[in-house]
């Protein structure tokens, strides 16, 4: 008998099956790269503006007011590409289990947002996107305890299923077209964020 639960629970917990290469020589690899922290980025501010929504539901104060809309949020494509290239690996090798999973998934993606607040505050003087000092637990405001442990369940549901499912799907596309958005978004990508820079 716990054999047999012991089974199931690793059925259960397996990630779903891609296939992903690193090769830092290879073009493909890069422009997947890229379009992978395009999509997470856009989805992590999606999913952060309808967090700032919720609040209102109830009838309570949100920030959602200082939410633009359509923003493509870089830390959460860099996190993305971290937890793929630095987790992803002993993932698929079977190397760790989910435990060791969400641990070094909460180290690596906090470490991400630290390292994002920190190049901002280098960069403006200050951080205009987000500020963790009333929060407990926080790190100069630029990470929090609880922002990281939720993350870390994230993580590992992109990890297991929405990062391979994704993958798949770009495996699946022509090379031709795959190449015609990655140029289209790479261009307007650059040129809005060296506008937005400029601009402060």
């Amino acid at each position: 008998m716990t054999t047999k639960k012991k089974s199931t629970r690793r059925r259960f917990f397996r990630p779903i099956p891609t296939t992903y290469e690193i090769n830092l020589k290879s073009f493909k690899f890069w422009r997947n790269a890229f379009l992978i922290f395009w999509i997470f980025s856009f989805i992590g501010h999606l999913l952060e503006y309808a967090w700032a929504a919720l609040p209102l539901l109830f009838g309570q104060p949100s920030h959602i007011d200082r939410i633009p809309f359509f923003v493509v949020a870089a830390p959460y494509g860099l996190g993305a590409l971290a937890l793929i290239w630095l987790v992803w690996p002993f993932v698929l090798r079977g190397r760790i289990g989910i435990v060791a999973t969400y641990a070094l998934s909460v180290i690596v993606t906090t470490s991400v947002e630290f390292i994002c607040a920190a190049a901002v505050v280098f960069l403006l003087g200050y951080n205009p996107f987000w500020n963790y000092s009333n929060q407990p637990f926080n790190l100069f405001g630029y990470v929090c305890l609880p922002n990281s442990l939720a993350f870390g369940i994230v993580s590992v549901l992109m990890l297991y299923y929405v990062f391979p499912i994704l993958n798949n799907f770009l495996n699946k596309i022509k090379r031709r077209w795959l190449d015609i958005v990655f140029w289209i978004l790479f261009v307007s990508y650059t040129a809005v964020q060296i506008s937005r820079f400029f601009s402060n």
